[in-house]
């Protein structure tokens, strides 16, 4: 057992300053070392430890074969306490623990959490609603707030990939104020992160920066800096819908910066760089076209409608204003650009019941012929006859003006 708890803390070790290689290794060892002790509480630990390192690596197929495991097996265990040194490493590495001891069921909450990013990451994010949405019901059950605040977390990322857009803005608002109350920097930072991105998948884009610029305040009292990739991605998104591209370039040549410095390859939590890309595109950094491209293709090949008209957006000024050769086979490409955010944008205001937001998100005060949507589209795939903030970077007209 001894050796088993030893290979697991060194793999939580790794975890907590993202060595994804190193933190593999010593799971790895951990649950070898498990099997042979025999006892269920320590397998699950380590199998819950082996899928959040094979997270860092994303390697999403391991991680949830690994997570399902660990649950299925903290769910047979008899609810009991856990020792001390039996603390999750996502709730070590996030900085101060909870006062009381996680119990099995508390566990059982954190490795559907883990199993949620798991199904989203492979395709599959109906199944990570599903699972998101047992892991908050199981917290509400044995009234855990540590767990509940990681329950909410964990499915506004699902919903925000199914563009269930109003009930992340409202399950968020309310994990925020939840994560006030706790002793934990980070993940009051998370949460505000997840907020800023389901405001901005609202164009409400004020709010957005007002709460993405208060969680960057925060990574001063992180324990691992480079979480702040999460706001200023986020950031440079932002100050890109706005127009504003100096700032938006700045925060872009911020983000790719730090990434530089991470083992990692992807962060599993980090926001799509395709905004990105265009802002180094308008810096100067010639380099982004080529990331663009890419970007199209594997949108294209995932099936992202969302994420793939803005792409072919971008792409297509990019190549217009080069005076490339590409620009030949943008006609048939922007037809079908333009329909599918057509679709896109249809459905996203459709699942908008507050007439409030889906006045904002779904068209800026124009006067519209239907009470469901204005006339016409804008290029964020609203119906709109205004320039959206997305076009007005470019100074373009909205593809239906």
């Amino acid at each position: 057992m001894t050796l088993a708890e030893t290979e697991w803390n060194l793999a939580q070790r790794a975890i907590h300053v993202w060595k994804s290689q190193r933190a593999l290794l010593h799971a790895e060892h951990a649950l070898e070392r498990a099997l042979l002790t025999g006892l269920k509480e320590l397998t699950a630990r380590c199998l819950y430890t082996l899928g959040l390192s094979y997270a860092f690596g994303g390697h999403w197929k391991e991680v949830v074969a690994y997570a399902e495991e660990a649950r299925t097996l903290y769910a047979a265990i008899e609810d009991q306490a856990i020792d001390v040194t039996g603390l999750s490493a996502q709730l070590t590495y996030a900085g101060f623990p909870p006062s009381w001891q996680l119990t099995n069921r508390a566990m059982e909450v954190l490795c559907l959490g883990l199993l949620a990013l798991g199904h989203i990451n492979l395709g599959e994010p109906q199944a990570g609603v599903h699972v998101a949405r047992v892991a908050l019901d199981i917290s509400l059950e044995i009234n855990n707030v540590w767990v509940h605040a990681y329950g909410v977390l964990n499915l506004n990322h699902a919903l925000l990939e199914v563009g269930e857009y109003e009930e992340a803005l409202r399950v968020t608002q309310q994990g925020v104020e939840l994560a006030r109350t706790l002793p934990n920097p980070t993940l009051l930072f998370f949460m505000l992160t997840v907020l800023g991105a389901a405001q901005q998948a609202m164009l409400r884009l004020e709010e957005a920066r007002t709460t993405l610029m208060e969680s960057l305040a925060l990574t001063d009292a992180l324990a691992i800096r480079s979480y702040q990739v999460l706001a200023t991605s986020r950031l440079c998104a932002n100050q890109a819908l706005a127009g504003d591209w100096k700032n938006a370039h700045a925060y872009a040549l911020e983000t790719v910066a730090v990434r530089n410095t991470i083992e990692t390859s992807l962060l599993f939590i980090d926001f799509i760089r395709y905004h990105e890309t265009e802002a180094l595109l308008q810096g100067g950094d010639r380099e982004a076209l080529a990331y663009l491209q890419e970007a199209a293709m594997l949108a294209n090949e995932i099936g992202l409608p969302g994420e793939l008209w803005q792409i072919q957006v971008a792409l297509r000024t990019m190549l217009v204003g080069s005076g490339s050769r590409g620009t030949r086979r943008l006609p048939g490409r922007w037809r079908l650009c333009r329909s599918s955010q057509r679709r896109w944008g249809m459905r996203r205001c459709a699942r908008i019941s507050s007439p409030n937001l889906r006045y904002g998100a779904c068209w800026n005060g124009n006067a519209h012929n239907d009470q469901r949507f204005p006339s016409q589209t804008n290029a964020m795939g609203m119906m709109n006859t205004q320039e959206s903030p997305f076009n007005a970077a470019r100074g373009t007209k909205g593809v239906g003006a």
